[in-house]
């Protein structure tokens, strides 16, 4: 008897072009929803890594003034030496001078001729002339390299050390910067800054700046903590040794 083939020939089952548009719109809808969370993950990392950085920065600042009769070292000197050749010989790298979220191509991470960071070195050229704006780090004043005791830091859990900054001239945090009258508050967005141009402090990390503080605490804070002024709107209180001062 002859064979015949079935009339019921199985069909093979595809996705229609609706279902196909449907399971691209579902996995487009999922990659935005994740992609930031994973961009935000990435950066939390590398605050965390930049907190690393400014935690062995201080160390490399307290081990410093242990070996210089509790005084902390120079901002600049007239022997054109920073801070960060200061530190440099503790924490032996160059490497956290470099904030891994800062992508100025200015800032190496194999010399000390820039950083991702700036040390507060508010009124170093005015040092001892009696006001309230005097950072914790000094300098060259012109005649003089001068440095500021440990004893002189009147509150050092609020006073700052050093902090995330930006611009050419980053590494450097003085008095065009210290004052409400030179600076005039916080400015611009993603991320807002201030400070003048050239030299400003950050917030590159999620809308926050991490900052070094002269008792050694490392943390991530909004701009706003750094610009509350003191009681006769003079001065930035963050930057002063001496908060409390009129």
């Amino acid at each position: 008897m002859d064979q015949h083939p079935s009339i019921h020939t199985k069909m093979k089952k595809a996705f229609t072009l609706i279902e196909l548009l449907v399971v691209i719109a579902i996995i487009a809808i999922l990659a935005a929803i994740l992609f930031p969370v994973f961009s935000r993950a990435r950066e939390n990392a590398r605050r965390s890594s930049c907190q690393s950085n400014l935690k062995q920065m201080g160390l490399g600042f307290m081990q410093y003034t242990q070996d210089y009769d509790e005084k902390m070292p120079f901002y600049y000197t007239r022997a054109n030496l920073w801070w960060m050749d200061a530190v440099q010989p503790y924490t032996k790298s160059y490497q956290v001078f470099k904030c891994p979220s800062d992508t100025d191509p200015a800032v190496p991470a194999s010399s000390t001729t820039a950083s991702s960071y700036g040390a507060n070195a508010c009124g170093y050229l005015n040092l001892g002339n009696g006001t309230g704006n005097t950072g914790p780090m000094s300098g060259d004043n012109g005649t003089v390299d001068t440095s500021i005791a440990l004893a002189s830091l009147q509150a050092p859990s609020t006073t700052l050390l050093a902090s995330d900054t930006a611009g050419s001239f980053g590494y450097r945090i003085r008095t065009s910067q210290c004052t409400p009258a030179s600076v005039g508050g916080i400015v611009g967005s993603g991320p807002r800054y201030m400070g003048v141009a050239t030299a400003n402090l950050s917030e590159r990390h999620l809308e926050t700046l991490n900052t070094l503080w002269t008792d050694g605490h490392v943390k991530a804070v909004k701009l706003d903590l750094l610009a509350q002024k003191d009681t006769t709107n003079t001065y930035f209180k963050a930057f002063t040794v001496n908060p409390d001062a009129d």
